[in-house]
């Protein structure tokens, strides 16, 4: 997939992973597994296989439901891209899932990771480390020369959080919240590299950092994520950026409090000009204030039909979410009116909220997020709302576009 556009600003920090970012499974104990397997390969089929099975390793995997069976796929997918023929296919099987239980596999330095290191280093933003291992990433990493916390031969970071001290695993949110804490940062000014979207997306987003698939071979087809082919790629869109605000705070609810908002109309409209709208409503989900990434995460889940932002009748929308007892979500009436009110008092004062967003399913206009700021809207007079609406089939969306377009 083409890398989207850059965001908007800067982060102000940079989290990474260190399995697919600076380290690969050793090639000589892989081979060996291969070998043993009685289906040799060569060393230059493994990385490239690699990252192949990793973006095989898709966000609609439930890896904390079923770790074993998810793991099994990427490593079929990994013996798939390195041509092993389906007889073959058990005995692979068996003999790498032995190596890859040992977190010591991973040792090969990726190809440019140092560099790239350096290079965002030199960007100034603040830099972690977020992985799940065996309590040993940190020691790995500086024993290698790449990076350590404080003073050393490699790259100086801020902090490397290992699954294994901390007793936590992505995608669980809680590990990227040491982080956070560690470094005294909040979710939105940060981003996150990772390899494999079942762990890496789900679980950034789910704590409300922006993630970014590491994809040399440019094998991820996922519109809903952005892409690198390495981190001195990451470095360079960093600097074409304008620098980070880290004075102002993150609006709740789309944008109505708090300083500038970071999630608009205007940068809708930017979105969907630069053809990336998908990227948009994924990160404003994400963002502290919405806190809706259980949505983000399901709509990642598969690509859809985009359209947007329009204006839509507030007499059409479906009001998901409310103080009624058969709504979907259902809310304490007095939380539901204080918030309505608020944003009401907002519009009132020049506030123009964000879309809302809007599945349209079996000639439904289903309000999926934004439900306090269409109440308030629809409350302040509004005929219509502006909305970024999705659904699953092209000739659905091309209906509503020519119904909408009369």
């Amino acid at each position: 997939m083409a890398a989207p556009e850059a965001p908007d600003r800067r982060p102000l920090g940079v989290l990474l992973d260190a399995g697919g970012v600076f380290l690969l499974p050793e090639h000589g104990r892989i081979l060996g597994a291969f070998e043993r397997a009685g289906a040799a390969r060569t060393a230059d089929e493994l990385d490239r296989a690699h990252y192949a099975a990793a973006s095989g390793f898709h966000t609609g995997l439930d890896v904390e439901d079923d770790w074993a069976g998810s793991w099994g796929e990427y490593l079929t997918a990994y013996a798939l891209a390195c041509e092993v023929a389906e007889l073959e296919q058990d005995e692979v099987h068996r003999h790498l899932g032995r190596e890859f239980a040992d977190a010591a596999v991973w040792l090969r330095v990726a190809e440019g990771s140092r560099e790239g290191l350096r290079a965002l280093a030199d960007t100034g933003v603040r830099l972690g480390v977020v992985s799940n291992a065996d309590g040993l990433i940190a020691q790995r990493l500086r024993a290698l020369e790449i990076l350590q916390v404080g003073p050393g031969p490699g790259v100086e970071v801020e902090c490397v959080i290992d699954s294994g001290d901390v007793g936590v695993m992505k995608p669980d949110p809680r590990i990227f919240r040491i982080a956070l804490e560690a470094m005294d940062l909040a979710p939105e000014d940060v981003w996150y590299v990772g390899d494999m979207p079942a762990i890496d997306v789900v679980g950034a987003r789910r704590a409300g950092l922006r993630p970014f698939m590491m994809d040399p071979f440019e094998h991820h087809r996922d519109e809903s994520y952005d892409t690198i082919r390495s981190l001195t790629n990451l470095a360079d869109r960093i600097r074409a950026l304008p620098a980070a605000r880290s004075d102002s705070p993150a609006p709740a609810d789309g944008g109505h409090t708090g300083g500038p908002p970071v999630f608009t109309l205007e940068s809708a409209f930017q979105a969907a000009e630069e053809d990336r709208i998908a990227y948009w409503v994924g990160d404003f989900l994400a963002s502290r204030g919405s806190d809706n990434g259980a949505l983000a995460v399901g709509i990642a889940d598969r690509p859809h039909e985009w359209l947007g932002p329009v204006r839509l009748p507030t007499d059409r929308l479906e009001r998901l979410a409310g103080p009624e007892s058969d709504v979907i979500c259902a809310i304490e009436p007095e939380e539901w009116e204080g918030d309505v009110d608020d944003m009401g008092a907002s519009i009132e004062e020049g506030w123009q909220p964000p879309p809302v967003l809007v599945e349209y399913r079996d000639g439904h206009l289903l309000l999926q997020d934004g439900n306090h700021r269409y109440e308030a809207m629809r409350r302040s007079g509004s005929s219509h709302v502006w909305a970024v609406v999705w659904t699953d089939d092209r000739a659905d969306r091309d209906r509503l576009a020519a119904e909408l377009a009369q």
